[in-house]
């Protein structure tokens, strides 16, 4: 299996830059871009299940939560088409947006890209958070995702090219700490609207702004201490195997725990210690998920590709990442009214497919300059017949005419 690391070492050269207050401070501040995303993904869940907001947008779901009697299926209660389209319109809306993204990042730069994703995404939750029909929440999420698809695919090309080659695992994983960082402080923030008698939800949505005018006015407000020490010490290739492995574990473990408790007819109730475990899992999962998968597919893209289609890489990136997230995101609830507990399973299996395809076709590329990336994978046992042997040289010229 072919090691990038050897490949930089082996040339003798010493790419290896300044790792001045200015990199470090630009680069934190660029991952800002990931509270965005963070913030969106975290709040959308505890919104959709607020029972002002049903009342006010979605009166079939909340009739039906309502009306229970206590034997319906747990797998089904939430499964509304225009529901979940009011969660997953933003990332169609992030894929669209992404290749627009790369046309703007390569003729006006990545800090234009960012501005852009920042502001919108600052109009979009304005909207969200004034919205008196579904239309005006469609439309708003819409912009979200448009910010969303400009930041996902601009902060991590950002990220790669500022940091040295030994820091960029660390420098850019910040964009997935900022994101897990959104994430919590959504929840909290979803934790205390709940208990407002009303508006709890608009206060929710309209939050969104917090974020987005943090990424829009580059103000650092966190530290990446944890990836510093993680990433950029361990290498890609191993966090990507060794998350893989703890998610499918926890994967399988919550479908056994919910398949032993609810089974096919979604009848059931967790008791404590059940309840807690199951959480211990998804906590576990979650965890290994942000420091493996989480960050990686947003890095290894980004430090790969030439400089001349490095924004047009990344925007298939976003792309094919916001369009599955769209289709799960659309058909989660009715895969889980009719799979059940299996659904767990069938996701686990992917992990499995994803865990196998790093461990047999990604070379690790800690610690290579990008200018060197073509040599990392001309050296791969399956890519190297990709590779022009001209491709290689192109590579290596380019990097001597600026170390020159």
């Amino acid at each position: 299996m072919a090691v990038g690391g050897g490949i930089a070492a082996g040339n003798g050269k010493q790419y290896e830059g300044r790792v001045t207050p200015f990199v470090v401070v630009a680069c934190l501040v660029a991952a800002t871009g990931g509270l965005i995303f963070g913030y969106d993904i975290g709040i959308s869940g505890g919104v959709t299940s607020m029972d002002e907001f049903l009342e006010k947008f979605f009166p079939a779901v909340y009739a039906k939560q309502k009306n229970a009697t206590g034997h319906e299926s747990q797998y089904c209660k939430f499964e509304n088409h225009m529901l979940t389209l009011f969660t997953s319109s933003l990332y169609l809306a992030a894929l669209v947006a992404s290749f627009f993204a790369s046309a703007t990042t390569r003729k006006f730069g990545r800090k234009i890209s960012m501005t852009i994703g920042g502001v919108v995404f600052l109009i979009g939750a304005i909207l969200n958070g004034a919205a008196v029909n579904v239309a005006m929440l469609i439309i708003g999420r819409i912009l979200l995702g448009v910010g969303i698809g400009y930041a996902n695919q601009s902060v991590p090309v950002y990220l790669s090219e500022m940091a040295p080659p030994k820091l960029r695992g660390a420098l850019n994983i910040g964009f997935q700490m900022a994101t897990t960082i959104g994430i919590f402080a959504a929840n909290l923030v979803n934790y205390g609207t709940a208990q407002m008698k009303e508006n709890g939800w608009r206060v929710s949505l309209a939050l969104a702004a917090a974020p987005a005018l943090i990424m829009t006015a580059f103000v650092n407000v966190f530290a990446t201490v944890v990836s510093i020490l993680v990433v950029d010490r361990f290498g890609r290739r191993v966090l990507f195997l060794e998350g893989g492995i703890q998610m499918i574990a926890c994967q399988i473990g919550v479908g056994v725990l919910i398949g032993s408790v609810f089974g096919v007819s979604g009848n059931g109730t967790f008791s404590k210690g059940l309840g807690n475990l199951a959480l211990a899992l998804i906590c576990i999962y979650v965890a290994a998920f942000a420091w493996s998968w989480g960050p990686l597919g947003w890095l290894v893209p980004s430090e790969i590709h030439p400089m001349e289609i490095r924004s047009a890489g990344q925007s298939i990136n976003v792309s094919v990442n916001m369009f599955f997230t769209f289709v799960i995101g659309q058909l989660f609830l009715s895969m889980l009214c009719h799979m059940k507990f299996g659904l767990f399973f069938f996701f686990g299996g992917w992990v499995i497919l994803m865990t196998l395809f790093v461990y047999f076709f990604v070379p690790e590329t800690r610690n290579v300059p990008i200018e060197e990336m073509n040599r990392v994978w001309k050296a791969h046992w399956f890519w190297g017949k990709y590779i022009p042997d001209d491709a290689v040289g192109l590579s290596h010229n380019k990097s001597s005419d600026h170390d020159a």
